[in-house]
């Protein structure tokens, strides 16, 4: 097994007071952001990407264009809300750039706008610390956390609370066959890849769902670059699991940092552990 523990992410938080949000934001932030990260990073007099002679050393590159390439960050909200409030979770790496990825915030909200509102009144966090004071962007001394957990429950009540998607055989689940062992082949496929590891595991958990109250949640965006209908739907709702022991609990944990499946630069896969049985 990989050990679940010892993650370096950075999490960034931002509100937006009194504000009013589309069902999904996950689609408009990326896009909103991609745009002002591109001008807060890009050295390319033309502003392209094509055969630029800094995408190497790219941020937006890295982020957005660079094909076949895992993606070190993810967004984190809930479908439905009422106004703007996100997280954005960088991890290893990528979070030598929390500076850029504020700045890039700080102007998408105040000089772009999400859903062609700019604002004036909002809030960014880093790790729990307001970084904005007086019209300036002062960050933390402590930029990266490091994933611990020192809580147990052989019980739990795992909340999938943005759409899910997982494959199996090729093909995204779309109905109550998913199972405990594809959602933890999903979060340690994602910390071999995060974290540049090429281990051999092999998952043996005793623990068992014995209760499944989840559904299809569909879920489409629009793609202006592309001029195609991306389908993001995926699994929602609750699934309970006894009998858990501590490796697959941590794993568990940390998925709700790292988020599951298929898509969580959106926002997708957004999960929460419920401990139920405490020991």
């Amino acid at each position: 097994m990989i050990n679940s523990a010892g993650l370096r992410y950075s999490v960034i938080l931002v509100s937006i007071p009194n504000s009013k949000a589309p069902f999904f934001i996950g689609s408009q932030i990326r896009g909103a952001l991609g745009y002002a990260l591109k001008r807060v990073t890009c050295i390319n007099p033309k502003f392209t990407c094509d055969s630029c002679f800094g995408s190497k050393e790219c941020l937006y590159y890295e982020f957005y264009e660079l094909k076949n390439s895992y993606r070190n960050y993810r967004l984190d909200f809930r479908l439905g809300q009422a106004g703007y409030e996100f997280r954005l979770y960088l991890f290893e790496d990528a979070c030598n750039s929390v500076a850029y990825m504020v700045s890039a915030l700080y102007i998408m909200l105040s000089q772009y706008g999400l859903g062609g509102c700019k604002f004036s009144d909002f809030n960014i966090f880093v790790n729990g610390h307001n970084v904005l004071e007086n019209g300036a962007i002062i960050l933390p001394n402590e930029l990266v956390k490091v994933a611990k957990f020192d809580n147990f429950s052989n019980v739990v009540n795992l909340k999938l609370i943005t759409p899910l998607r997982i494959k199996k055989l090729n093909r995204f689940i779309r109905d109550d066959s998913l199972e405990l062992r594809d959602i933890l082949i999903s979060i340690y496929d994602k910390i071999q890849k995060i974290q540049h590891l090429n281990s051999r595991y092999d998952i043996q958990t005793s623990a068992q769902i014995t209760n499944k109250n989840i559904r299809y949640c569909e879920l489409r965006r629009h793609s202006n670059r592309q001029k195609v209908s991306m389908n993001l739907g995926g699994l929602i709702g609750n699934i309970r699991i006894e009998n858990l022991d501590l490796q697959s609990y941590q794993a568990l944990k940390l998925a709700e940092i790292l988020g599951v499946g298929k898509q969580c630069v959106f926002g997708l896969g957004k999960i929460e552990v419920e401990d139920i049985d405490g020991i």
